[in-house]
């Protein structure tokens, strides 16, 4: 494929995912949506800035150090990817500003005020300060720079808002200064403060903004020089392969005791103490500079720190049900209603598909639940990835079915990035009740999210399987939108009964034959590339083709220039993707969009036309190298004719979506379509309510999909 040897028919991976965060920021500035959902989605842009920064800004810093000359596929330079990132990052928190002081502006004529404390009238400062006195000065913990270098730096923790201070206690003796700071902790204090109600409205303000504006009372004895705010951000882009010789449980502890200590390569300036001075700046300046020589990601910002913290201002604020979406309650399926338990349901319907979270995620924790107390189950086994905690009622059911007396076998992936603790936890509790956990090796991830459950009845053995586009997590499936296909097809159960058994013994996935699952990092990958071809061929027999593929993520060089070579011998092609996407519109008969709206898009499916027998799959895995050549994931194609078109209903609604919808041009950047049509998520959730009925929703007309 020499032709597609060319840089410009590809967008850069990093600037790729800026361009995803500036959607979600874009919500903030829409006034068709409810304004504390304006503050969410700038929360969220900030929280999403702050992974991006710490693990692709970590790994990109150690690319340029190594190699800054050299390229990804896309033609650009670590290097010069450096620059533009930076510059880019700079222009989106001048856009994060100028959105935060409009929402400050519009929610004020709400009743909802947000002041700093120069902005108080007498009696909001009375209220202010007794809450300064009474809840927040006893709880601060101040530290003296008079320790070793070192030491501060190990003290530092990524994402934490913290107070510098230059003090002096001699204002006539100019060398009695010294520097001391102290963390704002979110475990003592809260983010914001709500003063009360002052004719009419409710008062608000920032516990950064307090505390820098009695900074000189917390330290009567000594004259304030200088004082802000500050921010730091730790690199956490790590490598496993670097740990070789340990155990995967001796990484993962190793990597939870340092990330702490890695490197700080950014950091963000906040609001100012009042009274400082120019050369106390300079010298706390100075101070942050020492603790993080990374030039690049600097930052000064007027506005408070840590914007993710508004993504729950909305639950601070009273009366607040004219500015938030209205509840939308998941249904429970009317095919589930009436029975004992999950297994008597399974057996009538066979195939059972739930989209979340406009179908409820229940009876996924209830098929756990009943395979733990059902005297006829003998085997469970379960991936993990992302659980919502330690407690949750996924984990819970695996350890009353171990403690039961079930053979309960978890594959749990501890290399799950920011939740790697978490995992280790639940380790702990799931082999304390007795079940046997396992994990795949330091360079492979297990991404894919599936059950399978063997029940004895008699001389009868029968599967009951899960499979998912999303994580075992109750309270992510009432947010993000993917998909739960539950089936008693033996094949299946077979299949993932093979994988658990061989991942449980080889690691390699390559040996693992299956019947009717694909898997990666071998088969996956292959399975896509064939099926693009197969679509190349029939176009040029003189038949139809079409591609759609509904994904979070596109950034796969060889998936993509498949795709290109489709789109040039006919074949019409639409990707949905929320999020990275490296490839262009380069011709009309490639159309891309994103979804960006109430619900985090999550899940997965591959649609090929392939002449009219329609072949639809449904996936954990984007195509992301790394999903195809080093995780283990999931393929699964769906063969229930009404099923099928369940979710070809599914994708054809998505492409009627105006309201969400924003399209790439053919330089890469994205409009919103805003055009009269439809906003997805309030229609699946309409259809919903109107029809319980699994497989009739979403509705559709003709099966073949159509723009």
């Amino acid at each position: 494929m020499s032709k597609y040897e060319n840089g410009n028919l590809y967008i850069n991976r990093e600037l790729s995912w800026i361009e995803f965060n500036k959607r979600v920021l874009r919500q903030a500035f829409r006034t068709d949506i409810p304004l504390l959902e304006r503050y969410k989605f700038l929360g969220i842009s900030a929280s999403n800035l702050d992974e991006f920064i710490m693990v692709r800004c970590g790994k990109l810093l150690s690319n340029v150090e190594n190699r800054g000359h050299q390229s990804d596929f896309d033609g650009l330079s670590y290097t010069y990817t450096l620059t533009e990132v930076k510059d880019e990052i700079n222009k989106f928190k001048d856009a994060q500003a100028l959105i935060y002081k409009q929402l400050v502006r519009e929610i004020s004529s709400e009743g909802v005020v947000i002041k700093k404390y120069n902005e108080l009238t007498s009696e909001e400062r009375k209220s202010a300060d007794k809450i300064f006195t009474n809840r927040i000065e006893p709880l601060i913990i101040s530290t003296s720079i008079d320790s070793t270098k070192e030491e501060i730096y190990t003290d530092i923790k990524s994402k934490k808002t913290y107070i510098w201070a230059y003090a002096k206690e001699d204002i006539t003796n100019t060398n009695c200064a010294r520097m001391l700071y102290f963390e704002l902790n979110t475990d003592f204090f809260d983010y914001m403060y709500n003063l009360g109600n002052f004719k009419g409205q409710d008062v608000y303000i920032t516990t950064e903004n307090l505390v820098l504006s009695k900074l000189q009372d917390l330290y009567p004895e000594e004259k304030i020089l200088a004082g802000c705010s500050v921010r730091f951000l730790r690199s956490a882009h790590y490598e496993f392969d670097n740990l070789m010789d340990r155990s995967m449980t001796e990484k993962v502890e190793e990597l939870l005791s340092t990330r702490e200590s890695n490197g700080i390569i950014s950091f963000e300036i906040g609001e100012v103490f009042e009274g400082s001075k120019k050369n106390g700046l300079k010298k706390i300046t100075s101070e942050f500079k020492s603790l993080c020589p990374v030039k690049e990601f600097r930052f000064g910002s007027k506005i408070p720190l840590d914007l993710s913290k508004f993504t729950s201002f909305s639950e601070i604020v009273p009366n607040n049900y004219k500015m938030v979406y209205k509840d939308n309650k998941p249904q429970y399926l009317e095919d589930l209603i009436g029975y004992e338990n999950m297994f008597d349901a399974i057996d009538v319907n066979e195939e059972i598909l739930l989209h979340h979270p406009y179908h409820s995620y229940k009876p996924v924790v209830q098929l756990i639940e009943d395979a733990a107390r059902d005297k006829d189950v003998v085997i469970i086994q379960q991936t993990i990835y992302r659980a919502s905690s330690v407690d949750s009622p996924i984990i819970d059911a695996l350890c009353e079915a171990a403690e039961n007396g079930k053979k309960v076998r978890v594959l749990l992936e501890l290399k799950a990035r920011f939740d790697e603790g978490q995992n280790m936890e639940i380790r702990e509790k799931l082999k304390s009740a007795g079940c046997i956990v396992i994990y795949c090796k330091s360079d492979i991830k297990t991404h894919a999210k599936c059950l399978v459950i063997v029940r004895k009845n008699k001389n009868k053995i029968n599967y009951y399987s899960h499979i998912g586009t999303g994580n075992y997590n109750e309270k992510t499936a009432e947010l993000y939108t993917d998909l739960s296909y539950i089936t008693n097809d033996k094949d299946i159960g077979r299949d993932l009964m093979m994988i658990f058994n061989k991942l449980a013994t080889s690691y390699d996935p390559t040996k693992i034959p299956l019947d009717k699952l694909t898997i990666s990092p071998t088969g996956l990958r292959t399975e896509i590339e064939e099926r693009i071809e197969k679509e190349i061929e029939n176009v040029k027999n003189g038949k139809s083709g079409e591609i759609v593929f509904k994904l979070n993520s596109l950034a796969d060089k060889s998936i993509i220039d498949r795709l290109y070579k489709a789109s040039i011998s006919g074949v019409k092609i639409t990707i949905l993707c929320r999020g990275i996407c490296t490839m262009k519109p380069i011709n009309d008969n490639i159309v891309i969009k994103s979804v960006i709206g109430r619900y985090l898009e999550h899940s997965r499916i591959y649609y090929f036309y392939n002449d009219g027998k329609e072949n639809v799959f449904i996936s954990s895995a984007d195509c992301l190298r790394r999903n195809l050549d080093r995780r283990i994931e999931l393929l699964l194609p769906l063969k229930d004719k009404l099923v099928k078109a369940n979710v070809i209903g599914i994708l054809r609604n998505y492409l009627e979506d105006t309201d969400n919808t924003y399209m790439m041009n053919k330089d890469g950047s994205y409009e919103l379509v805003k055009s009269k049509g439809i906003n997805i998520h309030e229609l699946l959730f309409q259809q919903a309510y109107e029809n319980y009925l699994s497989r009739s929703v979403p509705k559709f007309k003709k099966s073949k999909i159509k723009k």
